[in-house]
């Protein structure tokens, strides 16, 4: 076994789930509600202009969803894991 690579899975995974976790919480906030009572509170001019407030642009949330959605996943980049899992699905049949 490759420490170094264990290490740099571990990382990766970390990332992985940090970021999954971070856009639910987005979507979340963004469905709850509470996005639109803060986007119409910086429209009032009640939140400081000198605080970053990119999350409060009218398509700020939608293009970091279409993003995500555009990541390429391990399947796409590396035909043979889909082949993989097909067969491994179809095993299971």
């Amino acid at each position: 076994m490759n420490p170094h690579r264990i290490h740099r899975i571990q990382q990766m995974e970390e990332i992985y789930d940090r970021i999954r976790k971070d856009i639910a919480t987005l979507r979340e906030y963004e469905e709850s509600g509470q996005w639109l009572q803060d986007y119409e509170a910086d429209e009032r001019g009640e939140i400081p202009r000198d605080l970053k407030r990119g999350v409060l642009s009218q398509d700020g949330l939608g293009e970091v969803f279409e993003e995500a959605k555009s990541l390429p996943s391990p399947s796409r980049k590396y035909p043979v894991l889909s082949e993989a899992s097909e067969i491994g699905a179809e095993r299971c049949r």
